[in-house]
């Protein structure tokens, strides 16, 4: 008899080629940064995508240190400069500062705060434990259990749950065996390993988040897309909460539609996160992607990102996309890629949205169709899921 395990109803099937590093280019960005060098392609990965730019046209100046501008400015740029909303309290923060988008985009996503209540030091060095911080933040502060191989990071350290998230996750590894330098100045090579290493990271979540199911196993896997809301997602949470079940749930906003989940629904999708449910993206505009442009399409990520973040008052992590229409493009794929996410490949059902059918009928329609690693799209406006 076929079965369906309440709790693998976490969505997942990735496309796989997504999931490996970007390559470096063959010739180096800077003179440099020699090949033999250990952050030679984290370097130019972060180069070639625009995060970092050299500190001329042919140096990159490794062992210098970063300051804390410089680090807002590349993080801001590896989120894909979203819209700064918000305001900060920084006086040496001008108006016009190159880096004021920037570092308002930080505050505003707790990502970063002030060295005191009206200062933000822009030229001060930033020492290693704040690096580690501020990837930690922006990762959503996920908590996490490991072995402290440092005698320098104390568990009082105010830093030591985001040292600990960087070593579990292979982000560090410290300065020796038995030390991080918490206090030691980051250098600008550092900084791109730690960046590179932290994207490595997010693609290994969107790799790993995925269960395989065993060979003659049948596991259905369910992700649901939220567009209007007229009254179903709570009672699906519901019943995933007393099932011990967690979803996936694709949010878009499509305004020429008046569909405004997101924005309509702020309780519904805070919900969802702090029940542990994944939220992920089809499309802030839901148009069929083969219509934009490369900078269009990123746009359309951005503004889902920042909906969600905003939404939800904290920077939210989002691993997963399913294009509108049932569309796929490799140049989606690729740019989807650049940002840590990956494409999730289904087979479309639409026995949800038949008003002919009983939801009893939908559902034996779909069990019917179950096989290994079957990936099922359902709509929460439809009265049968």
């Amino acid at each position: 008899m076929k079965k369906l395990k309440p709790w693998l109803l976490v969505l997942v099937a990735v496309s796989s080629f997504l999931l490996g590093s970007i390559p470096a280019k063959a010739a180096a960005n800077f003179t440099d940064v020699p090949e033999t060098a250990s952050y030679y392609g984290a370097v130019n990965w972060a180069s070639d995508l625009g995060i970092i730019r050299g500190t001329s046209a042919a140096e990159f100046s490794p062992e210098a240190p970063c300051t804390r501008y410089q680090f807002a400015v590349i993080l801001y740029k590896y989120a894909g400069r979203p819209a700064a909303g918000g305001t900060i309290p920084f006086t040496d923060v001008p108006e016009d500062a190159s880096y004021r988008s920037a570092v308002t985009w930080a505050y505003n996503s707790g990502i970063i705060s002030g060295t005191t209540a009206t200062t933000f030091s822009p030229n001060e060095e930033v020492k290693r434990y704040q690096a580690v911080q501020m990837l930690y933040k922006m990762n959503g502060r996920k908590p996490v259990g490991t072995a402290n191989p440092f005698s320098d990071v104390q568990e009082t350290d105010s830093f030591y749950k985001a040292v600990m998230w960087a070593v579990k996750n292979g982000i560090t590894k410290g300065t020796t065996e038995t030390t991080f330098s918490p206090q030691k100045s980051l250098l600008r090579y550092q900084l791109v390993v730690f960046l590179w290493k932290y994207n490595r990271y997010r693609e290994n979540i969107a790799e790993d988040a995925g269960f395989r199911a065993s060979e003659g196993d049948k596991t259905i896997y369910l992700c649901f897309t939220l567009a209007t809301e007229p009254g179903f997602t709570p009672v699906l949470l519901d019943v995933f909460q007393s099932k011990k079940v967690k979803g996936t749930f694709f949010i878009t906003v499509n305004e020429y539609l008046h569909n405004r989940y997101i924005y309509d629904s702020p309780g519904i999708m805070r919900r969802i996160a702090s029940e542990g449910h994944t939220i992920a993206f089809h499309g802030f505009n839901h148009v069929d992607t083969h219509s934009l442009s490369d900078d269009a399409f990123l746009s359309d990520i951005y503004q889902s990102k920042a909906a969600v973040s905003g939404t939800l008052g904290y920077t939210y992590p989002a691993f997963f996309y399913i294009a509108p229409f049932e569309s796929y493009f490799e140049r989606d794929a690729y740019l989807l890629h650049t940002q840590g996410m990956a494409y999730v490949h289904h087979n479309f059902i639409y026995y949800d949205l038949d008003p002919a059918l009983s939801a009893e009928a939908a559902f034996n329609n779909l069990v019917r169709g179950m096989a290994p690693g079957s990936v099922y799209l359902l709509h929460v406006n439809a009265a049968n899921v």
